[in-house]
Protein backbone atom coordinates (compact mmCIF):
# COMPACT_ATOMS: atom_id res chain seq x y z
CA UNK A 1 0.00 0.00 0.00
CA UNK A 2 1.28 3.45 -0.90
CA UNK A 3 2.34 5.63 2.04
CA UNK A 4 0.22 8.69 2.83
CA UNK A 5 3.15 11.08 2.49
CA UNK A 6 4.13 9.52 -0.82
CA UNK A 7 0.59 9.77 -2.17
CA UNK A 8 0.28 13.38 -1.01
CA UNK A 9 3.59 14.42 -2.56
CA UNK A 10 2.85 12.60 -5.82
CA UNK A 11 -0.69 14.01 -6.13
CA UNK A 12 0.30 17.61 -5.39
CA UNK A 13 3.29 17.47 -7.74
CA UNK A 14 1.26 15.96 -10.57
CA UNK A 15 -1.59 18.46 -10.23
CA UNK A 16 0.87 21.35 -10.12
CA UNK A 17 2.67 20.05 -13.21
CA UNK A 18 -0.58 19.63 -15.16
CA UNK A 19 -1.66 23.14 -14.18
CA UNK A 20 1.65 24.70 -15.26
CA UNK A 21 1.88 22.81 -18.56
CA UNK A 22 -1.74 23.61 -19.46
CA UNK A 23 -1.15 27.32 -18.90
CA UNK A 24 2.45 27.68 -20.10
CA UNK A 25 1.52 29.36 -23.39
CA UNK A 26 -1.26 31.55 -22.02
CA UNK A 27 -0.82 35.33 -21.88
CA UNK A 28 -1.30 35.36 -18.11
CA UNK A 29 1.15 32.50 -17.43
CA UNK A 30 3.88 34.47 -15.64
CA UNK A 31 1.31 36.15 -13.44
CA UNK A 32 0.70 32.77 -11.79
CA UNK A 33 4.01 33.18 -9.97
CA UNK A 34 4.58 35.39 -6.91
CA UNK A 35 8.16 35.85 -8.07
CA UNK A 36 6.98 37.52 -11.28
CA UNK A 37 4.78 39.92 -9.30
CA UNK A 38 7.81 40.74 -7.16
CA UNK A 39 9.62 41.77 -10.35
CA UNK A 40 6.68 43.92 -11.49
CA UNK A 41 6.01 45.62 -8.15
CA UNK A 42 9.28 45.59 -6.24
CA UNK A 43 12.28 46.37 -8.44
CA UNK A 44 14.98 45.99 -5.81
CA UNK A 45 18.24 47.89 -6.28
CA UNK A 46 20.01 46.61 -3.14
CA UNK A 47 23.63 45.95 -4.05
CA UNK A 48 24.61 44.17 -0.81
CA UNK A 49 26.78 41.08 -1.01
CA UNK A 50 24.31 38.57 0.38
CA UNK A 51 24.96 35.25 -1.33
CA UNK A 52 22.02 33.92 -3.31
CA UNK A 53 21.40 30.41 -4.53
CA UNK A 54 19.50 28.47 -7.14
CA UNK A 55 18.33 24.90 -6.83
CA UNK A 56 16.71 22.16 -8.91
CA UNK A 57 14.86 19.32 -7.26
CA UNK A 58 15.67 15.99 -8.97
CA UNK A 59 12.32 14.40 -9.84
CA UNK A 60 11.87 11.63 -7.23
CA UNK A 61 9.30 9.90 -9.42
CA UNK A 62 11.86 9.40 -12.20
CA UNK A 63 14.83 7.11 -12.72
CA UNK A 64 18.38 8.12 -11.92
CA UNK A 65 19.15 9.16 -15.52
CA UNK A 66 16.30 11.66 -15.42
CA UNK A 67 17.29 12.91 -11.96
CA UNK A 68 20.86 13.47 -13.11
CA UNK A 69 19.58 15.52 -16.04
CA UNK A 70 17.67 17.68 -13.52
CA UNK A 71 20.85 18.13 -11.47
CA UNK A 72 22.96 19.15 -14.48
CA UNK A 73 20.29 21.58 -15.66
CA UNK A 74 20.20 23.27 -12.27
CA UNK A 75 23.97 23.53 -12.08
CA UNK A 76 24.16 25.01 -15.57
CA UNK A 77 21.42 27.56 -14.88
CA UNK A 78 23.13 28.61 -11.64
CA UNK A 79 26.32 29.38 -13.57
CA UNK A 80 24.38 31.23 -16.26
CA UNK A 81 22.90 33.65 -13.71
CA UNK A 82 26.04 33.89 -11.57
CA UNK A 83 24.45 32.22 -8.54
CA UNK A 84 25.61 29.48 -6.19
CA UNK A 85 24.10 26.05 -6.78
CA UNK A 86 22.56 24.37 -3.74
CA UNK A 87 21.10 20.91 -3.87
CA UNK A 88 18.29 18.58 -2.99
CA UNK A 89 19.32 14.95 -2.49
CA UNK A 90 18.73 12.25 -5.05
CA UNK A 91 15.67 10.49 -3.69
CA UNK A 92 12.64 8.38 -4.54
CA UNK A 93 8.90 8.60 -4.01
CA UNK A 94 8.95 6.58 -0.80
CA UNK A 95 10.92 9.44 0.79
CA UNK A 96 10.86 12.25 -1.79
CA UNK A 97 13.09 14.66 0.11
CA UNK A 98 15.38 12.18 1.86
CA UNK A 99 18.60 10.92 0.26
CA UNK A 100 18.66 7.42 -1.21
CA UNK A 101 21.70 5.25 -2.02
CA UNK A 102 22.38 7.14 -5.26
CA UNK A 103 23.03 10.35 -3.36
CA UNK A 104 26.22 9.01 -1.76
CA UNK A 105 27.18 6.74 -4.63
CA UNK A 106 27.31 9.46 -7.31
CA UNK A 107 29.32 11.91 -5.21
CA UNK A 108 27.90 14.94 -7.01
CA UNK A 109 26.58 16.60 -3.88
CA UNK A 110 29.87 16.25 -1.99
CA UNK A 111 30.99 19.69 -0.79
CA UNK A 112 27.78 21.44 -1.85
CA UNK A 113 25.24 23.12 0.42
CA UNK A 114 21.86 21.45 0.81
CA UNK A 115 18.76 23.57 0.32
CA UNK A 116 17.31 22.28 3.59
CA UNK A 117 20.31 23.57 5.55
CA UNK A 118 20.04 27.03 3.98
CA UNK A 119 16.36 27.21 4.89
CA UNK A 120 17.26 26.49 8.51
CA UNK A 121 19.66 29.43 8.42
CA UNK A 122 17.01 31.88 7.28
CA UNK A 123 16.88 31.51 3.51
CA UNK A 124 13.48 31.24 1.84
CA UNK A 125 12.45 29.52 -1.37
CA UNK A 126 11.32 31.55 -4.38
CA UNK A 127 9.73 29.52 -7.16
CA UNK A 128 10.71 30.55 -10.70
CA UNK A 129 8.48 30.08 -13.76
CA UNK A 130 9.08 27.15 -16.09
CA UNK A 131 10.58 28.56 -19.30
CA UNK A 132 11.73 27.51 -22.73
CA UNK A 133 15.48 27.70 -22.18
CA UNK A 134 16.16 28.04 -25.91
CA UNK A 135 14.41 31.43 -26.01
CA UNK A 136 16.55 34.39 -24.90
CA UNK A 137 13.50 36.49 -24.02
CA UNK A 138 12.34 33.84 -21.55
CA UNK A 139 15.79 33.51 -19.98
CA UNK A 140 15.76 37.30 -19.63
CA UNK A 141 12.49 37.14 -17.70
CA UNK A 142 14.14 34.85 -15.16
CA UNK A 143 17.08 37.27 -14.91
CA UNK A 144 14.71 40.17 -14.23
CA UNK A 145 12.94 38.18 -11.53
CA UNK A 146 16.26 37.21 -9.92
CA UNK A 147 17.49 40.81 -9.99
CA UNK A 148 14.33 41.98 -8.24
CA UNK A 149 15.36 40.00 -5.14
CA UNK A 150 18.82 41.56 -4.89
CA UNK A 151 20.05 41.70 -1.30
CA UNK A 152 17.58 39.12 0.02
CA UNK A 153 18.38 35.71 1.47
CA UNK A 154 16.64 33.61 -1.15
CA UNK A 155 16.99 30.28 -2.91
CA UNK A 156 15.52 30.42 -6.40
CA UNK A 157 13.81 27.10 -7.01
CA UNK A 158 13.43 25.93 -10.60
CA UNK A 159 10.24 24.23 -11.66
CA UNK A 160 10.74 20.49 -11.70
CA UNK A 161 12.15 19.19 -14.99
CA UNK A 162 13.33 22.60 -16.17
CA UNK A 163 15.34 21.86 -19.31
CA UNK A 164 18.58 23.75 -19.98
CA UNK A 165 19.88 22.37 -23.27
CA UNK A 166 23.19 20.56 -23.71
CA UNK A 167 24.52 19.13 -20.42
CA UNK A 168 27.87 17.92 -21.76
CA UNK A 169 29.89 20.88 -20.48
CA UNK A 170 29.77 19.26 -17.02
CA UNK A 171 31.24 15.91 -18.06
CA UNK A 172 34.72 16.45 -16.57
CA UNK A 173 33.29 17.70 -13.27
CA UNK A 174 30.88 14.72 -13.23
CA UNK A 175 33.71 12.25 -13.79
CA UNK A 176 36.00 13.87 -11.23
CA UNK A 177 33.35 13.84 -8.53
CA UNK A 178 32.17 10.32 -9.30
CA UNK A 179 35.56 8.64 -9.42
CA UNK A 180 36.91 10.50 -6.39
CA UNK A 181 33.92 9.62 -4.23
CA UNK A 182 34.87 7.13 -1.49
CA UNK A 183 31.30 5.80 -1.51
CA UNK A 184 31.65 4.07 -4.89
CA UNK A 185 35.11 2.53 -4.47
CA UNK A 186 33.83 -0.97 -5.14
CA UNK A 187 35.21 -3.97 -6.97
CA UNK A 188 32.58 -5.72 -9.00
CA UNK A 189 32.93 -8.80 -11.15
CA UNK A 190 34.81 -7.77 -14.31
CA UNK A 191 37.80 -9.87 -15.34
CA UNK A 192 40.18 -7.24 -16.73
CA UNK A 193 42.00 -9.84 -18.80
CA UNK A 194 38.78 -10.30 -20.78
CA UNK A 195 36.96 -7.89 -23.12
CA UNK A 196 33.94 -6.79 -21.09
CA UNK A 197 30.84 -5.86 -23.09
CA UNK A 198 27.90 -4.20 -21.31
CA UNK A 199 24.57 -4.18 -23.14
CA UNK A 200 21.64 -2.22 -21.74
CA UNK A 201 18.35 -3.47 -23.18
CA UNK A 202 15.59 -1.26 -21.85
CA UNK A 203 12.32 -3.05 -21.17
CA UNK A 204 10.31 -2.80 -17.93
CA UNK A 205 8.69 0.64 -18.06
CA UNK A 206 8.44 0.73 -21.87
CA UNK A 207 6.83 -2.67 -22.49
CA UNK A 208 3.34 -2.23 -23.96
CA UNK A 209 0.50 -4.69 -24.38
CA UNK A 210 -2.63 -4.36 -26.45
CA UNK A 211 -3.23 -2.71 -29.81
CA UNK A 212 -3.07 0.91 -28.72
CA UNK A 213 0.54 2.06 -28.39
CA UNK A 214 1.95 5.06 -26.55
CA UNK A 215 4.26 6.85 -29.00
CA UNK A 216 6.35 8.21 -26.13
CA UNK A 217 7.18 4.63 -25.11
CA UNK A 218 7.49 3.25 -28.63
CA UNK A 219 10.34 5.62 -29.53
CA UNK A 220 12.33 4.25 -26.58
CA UNK A 221 12.24 0.66 -27.86
CA UNK A 222 15.19 -1.04 -29.54
CA UNK A 223 14.71 -4.56 -30.87
CA UNK A 224 17.03 -7.39 -29.85
CA UNK A 225 18.10 -7.53 -33.50
CA UNK A 226 19.59 -4.03 -33.10
CA UNK A 227 21.96 -5.17 -30.37
CA UNK A 228 23.03 -8.29 -32.23
CA UNK A 229 23.81 -6.30 -35.36
CA UNK A 230 25.97 -3.98 -33.27
CA UNK A 231 27.96 -6.96 -32.03
CA UNK A 232 28.30 -8.34 -35.56
CA UNK A 233 29.54 -5.00 -36.82
CA UNK A 234 31.98 -3.99 -34.07
CA UNK A 235 32.85 -6.81 -31.67
CA UNK A 236 35.81 -8.39 -33.50
CA UNK A 237 37.15 -4.96 -34.43
CA UNK A 238 37.47 -3.85 -30.80
CA UNK A 239 37.90 -7.07 -28.82
CA UNK A 240 41.02 -8.26 -30.66
CA UNK A 241 42.15 -11.64 -29.37
CA UNK A 242 40.64 -11.22 -25.92
CA UNK A 243 38.05 -13.58 -24.49
CA UNK A 244 34.66 -11.84 -24.63
CA UNK A 245 32.29 -11.55 -21.66
CA UNK A 246 28.86 -10.12 -22.49
CA UNK A 247 26.89 -8.63 -19.60
CA UNK A 248 23.19 -8.20 -20.36
CA UNK A 249 21.45 -5.55 -18.26
CA UNK A 250 17.73 -5.93 -18.88
CA UNK A 251 14.33 -6.77 -17.48
CA UNK A 252 13.54 -8.70 -20.65
CA UNK A 253 12.59 -12.33 -20.17
CA UNK A 254 15.10 -15.08 -20.92
CA UNK A 255 13.40 -16.13 -24.17
CA UNK A 256 13.87 -12.67 -25.68
CA UNK A 257 17.55 -12.66 -24.75
CA UNK A 258 18.43 -15.93 -26.45
CA UNK A 259 21.13 -15.93 -29.12
CA UNK A 260 23.81 -13.73 -27.55
CA UNK A 261 25.87 -16.84 -26.72
CA UNK A 262 27.29 -16.94 -30.24
CA UNK A 263 29.15 -13.66 -29.54
CA UNK A 264 30.78 -14.60 -26.23
CA UNK A 265 30.27 -15.76 -22.67
CA UNK A 266 26.91 -14.34 -21.55
CA UNK A 267 26.23 -13.13 -17.99
CA UNK A 268 22.61 -12.24 -17.24
CA UNK A 269 22.47 -9.29 -14.85
CA UNK A 270 18.72 -8.99 -14.26
CA UNK A 271 19.17 -9.57 -10.52
CA UNK A 272 21.89 -6.96 -10.07
CA UNK A 273 21.06 -3.77 -8.22
CA UNK A 274 20.63 -0.62 -10.30
CA UNK A 275 23.74 0.86 -8.67
CA UNK A 276 25.91 -2.14 -9.50
CA UNK A 277 24.56 -2.19 -13.08
CA UNK A 278 25.35 1.52 -13.45
CA UNK A 279 28.91 1.05 -12.15
CA UNK A 280 29.55 -1.82 -14.54
CA UNK A 281 28.26 0.10 -17.55
CA UNK A 282 30.47 3.05 -16.56
CA UNK A 283 33.52 0.77 -16.36
CA UNK A 284 32.95 -1.54 -19.33
CA UNK A 285 35.27 -1.93 -22.32
CA UNK A 286 32.36 -1.68 -24.76
CA UNK A 287 28.94 -0.28 -23.86
CA UNK A 288 25.90 -0.61 -26.09
CA UNK A 289 23.42 1.97 -24.84
CA UNK A 290 19.66 1.85 -24.94
CA UNK A 291 17.50 4.94 -25.30
CA UNK A 292 17.71 5.46 -21.59
CA UNK A 293 18.96 8.17 -19.29
CA UNK A 294 20.55 5.54 -17.06
CA UNK A 295 22.87 4.05 -19.68
CA UNK A 296 23.49 7.53 -21.12
CA UNK A 297 24.68 8.89 -17.78
CA UNK A 298 26.82 5.78 -17.24
CA UNK A 299 28.28 6.24 -20.74
CA UNK A 300 29.33 9.80 -19.93
CA UNK A 301 31.39 8.43 -17.05
CA UNK A 302 33.05 5.73 -19.14
CA UNK A 303 36.56 7.03 -19.83
CA UNK A 304 38.34 4.13 -21.54
CA UNK A 305 35.56 2.14 -23.18
CA UNK A 306 33.87 2.38 -26.56
CA UNK A 307 30.27 3.64 -26.49
CA UNK A 308 27.61 2.78 -29.08
CA UNK A 309 25.04 5.58 -29.15
CA UNK A 310 21.71 5.19 -31.05
CA UNK A 311 21.52 7.99 -33.62
CA UNK A 312 17.82 8.74 -33.03
CA UNK A 313 18.24 9.18 -29.28
CA UNK A 314 17.29 12.70 -28.16
CA UNK A 315 20.33 13.27 -25.94
CA UNK A 316 23.73 14.66 -26.99
CA UNK A 317 26.63 12.28 -27.72
CA UNK A 318 30.15 13.18 -26.67
CA UNK A 319 32.41 14.44 -29.44
CA UNK A 320 34.86 11.56 -29.16
CA UNK A 321 36.21 8.89 -31.49
CA UNK A 322 35.23 6.40 -28.79
CA UNK A 323 31.57 7.26 -29.23
CA UNK A 324 30.09 5.46 -32.24
CA UNK A 325 26.87 7.04 -33.51
CA UNK A 326 24.96 4.09 -34.87
CA UNK A 327 22.01 4.41 -37.23
CA UNK A 328 21.07 0.76 -37.56
CA UNK A 329 17.28 0.78 -37.38
CA UNK A 330 14.95 -1.63 -35.66
CA UNK A 331 14.14 -4.67 -37.74
CA UNK A 332 16.49 -3.89 -40.64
Amino acid sequence: MIKVNTFKYKAITKLHRIFIINNKNKNFYYCLYKSYWNYLLNKNSDNSNIKQYISARPNPGAGIGHQLANWFAGNKIARYYGLEYCVYPFSDLNNPLKPNKWNDFLGLNEGLTYTEDLQRSGYRLVLLPLINWDLLEERTILKNIIDSYSGEKVIFLLEMDQHAGDELEDVEMYRNKFFSSPKNCVNYCYNREHFNVAIHIRRGDIVQTGKKKDKNLTIRWLDISYYKKILEKYLKLYSGDKFVDIYLFSQADSDELKGFEEYGNVIYCNKMSAIQSFWMMANSDFLVMSKSGMSYQAAKLNINGVIVFPSDFWREPLDSDKWLIENIQNGE
